[in-house]
């Protein structure tokens, strides 16, 4: 049951005549056969005939469905709300329960969308900010007269570079992450796949802006200085300045960005949120030396922002529980990566291999540091559809060096004349085609006919068993009213007192923890493998 408001006179018109688009009377029916809650005998008899739309129609931004209950439609009206009665609809979804955002839940469609204007516009601000305060004072104090002075960044220079790209690369992650988490998705790998649409978005356009605005100076006077043709004539400032754009951005992928800001971003991402809380933790609930105005507000960057008296166990718990393998935070760095030093092949250099040298050691070096980050992070689920979307996502990268191809083709006078700026559309005609092609291949040989079952069926309990959560304990309301209602819920209810959380299986490992009606159930511990216990590690 709900309210909705009509805010023109022509949703009123729309609403009258999808109302009575049957062409006979609105059918008129008591409210006995609805199971919302009636206060008092008054408000039935208010509520007592409704009218139902034969037609979805648009009222308020909002979507009603065919059926919708309407109460009191002789009174609808411009700016006057209209009691309805939402139709509750069952879809067919292939999704894990614990892939399931159950407080998301009652978010409107409409609601959702508008939130989207907010969080464009939340990431442009921060990127604004950043442009401001980080990337302007290094571009005009460090970049450019460097450059001015015939000189490249050296070790020290990328250092700096690489971890300022590193902290604002991670600013603007944790911004574009609650600005995703505020939109109210109730599945996860839907929530992931818009994080990842809009971290890619935002990584490429950070580091590109960052990357050619401190290289400014050595775009503008040495890309594509050196005469190809066959007729061409250059002078050693022609080589030199093209060389010299090559090396400075080469000393800014090495090591600063391919490896610094990878580490400051994990630095920023693992160790320094425990340090931090351990720190306002202590002086908050072990020192209590400060007064409790300033308690008050030290509370509030500490996670799940507890009462400033007591420190609960939960609380503690939650506040350094660890982080968890959130593969949507990775996608878009293992696309913009690649793609940025596939951009070394527009630039001519003497040592061009030693950029995708090192970037054979940057893969074997995220994956070490993958593999260790696994043994101190918490499960989290993910979903074929995010796996999906960045292998259409691959096309980028792909397409950049066909696209590279191109570009050479010109200034060699294969594909076109350097000399009309027209003809470089050709390495634009290619990234698109290469993008084509490698979505053509993945529909053509990357899906699957159909979605394969497992061809045999297992009861409900040795499914639970095997993997432990169920619909029932991923449900925080369920387990509620299961520990403080239990009697209401029905004697054939499923019964779940205890949450089920990643990392906190053991709780199901005990006998007789979990019930199903009215029989306890004896859940057996599984045999340990390798020194591994199945479903937790």
């Amino acid at each position: 049951e709900d309210t909705i408001t009509p805010q023109t006179e022509a949703e009123v018109l729309l609403l009258q005549k999808t109302l009575g688009r049957s062409g006979h009377d609105v059918p008129l029916e008591v409210l006995e056969d609805l199971t919302v809650p009636r206060e008092t005998k008054e408000d039935h008899c208010h509520k007592k005939q409704f009218a139902r739309l034969s037609a979805m129609c648009v009222v308020d931004d909002e979507w009603l469905q065919e059926g919708t209950k309407f109460y009191d439609t002789d009174s609808i009206a411009v700016g006057k709300p209209v009691k309805i009665e939402r139709l509750v609809q069952v879809t067919n979804e292939v999704l894990e329960p614990t892939s399931t955002l159950w407080w998301n839940f009652g978010m409107r469609e409409n609601d959702r969308h508008k939130k989207y204007f907010k969080t464009v516009l939340v990431i442009a601000v921060t990127f604004l900010v950043l442009v401001g305060v980080l990337y302007l004072p290094l571009f005009y104090y460090l970049a450019t007269p460097m450059a001015q002075a015939g000189g490249s960044p050296g070790f020290m220079a990328s250092q700096v570079q690489g971890i300022l790209l590193g902290i604002a690369g991670n600013v603007l992650g944790i911004t574009t992450w609650n600005s995703v988490c505020s939109l109210g998705h109730v599945k996860k790998p839907n929530q992931d796949i818009h994080f990842v649409r809009f971290s890619t978005f935002t990584n490429f356009f950070n580091t590109f802006f960052f990357l050619f605005g401190g290289l400014y100076y050595y775009v503008s006077h040495g890309f594509n200085t050196i005469d190809m043709t066959v007729h061409g004539h250059n002078t050693s400032t022609d080589i030199v300045s093209e060389w010299s754009l090559f090396q400075a951005y080469y000393n800014f992928l090495m090591p600063g960005w391919l490896f610094s800001g990878v580490l400051m971003g994990r630095v920023m991402g693992t160790v320094m949120p425990v340090l931090q809380n351990y720190l306002l933790v202590s002086v908050v609930f072990r020192m209590k030396c400060l007064p409790a105005c300033l308690n008050e507000l030290l509370v509030k960057f500490i996670p799940w922002n507890p009462k400033p008296d007591w420190l609960t166990a939960r609380y503690a718990e939650h506040i350094f529980e660890p982080p968890e393998v959130a593969l949507a935070w990775e996608y878009g760095q293992y696309i913009v990566t690649p793609t940025v030093c596939f951009m070394a092949l527009f630039m001519m250099g003497p040592s061009s291999w030693q950029v995708f040298a090192i970037l054979t050691l940057w893969v074997l070096f995220m994956y070490v540091m993958h593999r260790m980050t696994l043994h101190i992070s918490k499960k989290q689920m993910a979903g074929s559809y995010l796996e999906e979307w960045a292998e259409r996502a691959w096309a980028i990268p792909l397409a950049t060096i066909l696209s590279a191809c191109g570009f050479w083709g010109v200034r060699c006078e294969k594909l076109g004349q350097p000399g009309h700026r027209a003809s470089y559309w050709t390495a634009f005609f290619l990234f698109v085609c290469g993008m084509l092609l490698h979505w053509a291949m993945l529909r053509w040989f990357g899906n699957y006919d159909e979605i394969c079952f497992d061809s045999y069926d297992a009861t409900y309990e040795d499914v639970k068993q095997a993997l432990t959560y169920t619909w029932f304990n991923t449900n925080p309301v369920h387990v509620l009213k299961s520990n403080f209602y239990p009697e209401k819920m029905g004697d054939a209810a499923i019964v779940e007192k205890i949450p089920f959380e990643y990392g906190k299986e053991y709780l199901f490992l005990m006998e007789g923890t979990s019930n199903s009606g009215k029989q306890d159930i004896e859940l057996k511990k599984p045999q340990r493998k390798g020194g591994c216990v199945p479903g937790i590690c």
